[in-house]
C-alpha cells in the first residue's frame, strides 16, 4: 500500500521541479527583457518606462526568492517615480549585479535539486 503513495510524492516533487525550472527560464528570459527595457527608459529620460519594468522585475525577483535584488528593483523604481534619473543608471547596474547573483543561485539550486 506505500509503493503507490511513495510513486505519487516522486510525482509531486517532480511537477515541483519542473514547475521551479520554467520559473527560472521565465525568469532568465523576462529579466534581460525589463533590463534592456530599463535602459531605454534611461536614455529617453522616461521615469515612466523605468518604474514600469523596474516594478516588473520586483515581482519576479522577489517571488522567486530574491529579496536583495527586489529591493534593488524596488528602490529603482521608487527613484523613476520621483523623477530622480540622476541616480538610475548606478541603481541600474547594482540591480544588473543581484540579478546575476540571484540567477546563479537558481541555477544551483536547480543543479542541486537535479541531482
Amino acid at each position: 500500500r506505500d509503493q503507490p503513495r511513495s510513486r505519487g510524492l516522486g510525482d509531486v516533487y517532480k511537477r515541483q521541479l519542473d514547475f521551479l525550472k520554467d520559473m527560472v527560464d521565465l525568469f532568465h528570459a523576462d529579466y534581460a527583457r525589463q533590463l534592456e527595457t530599463i535602459e531605454s527608459g534611461i536614455a529617453m529620460k522616461d521615469p515612466e518606462i523605468i518604474s514600469t519594468a523596474a516594478h516588473s522585475i520586483c515581482g519576479l525577483a522577489g517571488n522567486l526568492g530574491g529579496q536583495s535584488a527586489a529591493a534593488v528593483a524596488h528602490e529603482l523604481e521608487t527613484l523613476a517615480k520621483a523623477s530622480n534619473l540622476s541616480e538610475c543608471p548606478l541603481q541600474l547596474m547594482q540591480l544588473e549585479k543581484s540579478l546575476d547573483e540571484l540567477g546563479t543561485a537558481l541555477k544551483k539550486t536547480l543543479e542541486t535539486s537535479l541531482a
